[in-house]
């Protein structure tokens, strides 16, 4: 029995997918091995309904979590029970704030 921590269990974030909601419409935010992640968002290319994909980086300490897709934002994110909230900005100056949730397989 574990007295010292409350609460749930940490999550491994490595192998999840994550999704939100943005102004973008719906995206998804793979946590792959050794830091490398995958931003996955809705669009449109020539005309038809496409799923761009922009790489990036994260790093995880116990229940904190920060990511950065491509050179473009860097959000701090804090997993509390099966939520991911997140706050940041984009090299525009616009501030981020989004809350992510664990993607079914």
């Amino acid at each position: 029995e574990d007295k010292g921590r409350a609460g749930p269990p940490i999550i491994n974030l490595e192998g999840t997918v994550w999704s939100g909601l943005g102004s973008s419409g719906e995206f998804a935010v793979e946590f792959l091995r050794a830091g490398q992640l995958r931003y996955l968002v809705d669009g449109i290319r020539n005309g038809k309904k496409h799923q761009f994909a922009t790489s990036g980086s994260w790093k995880q300490a116990g229940d904190f979590v920060q990511f950065s897709v491509g050179d473009y934002s860097v959000v701090t994110c804090r997993i509390e029970g099966g939520v991911i909230k997140c706050e940041g900005k984009n090299n525009a100056g616009e501030k981020l704030s989004m809350a992510l949730t664990l993607k079914e397989k």
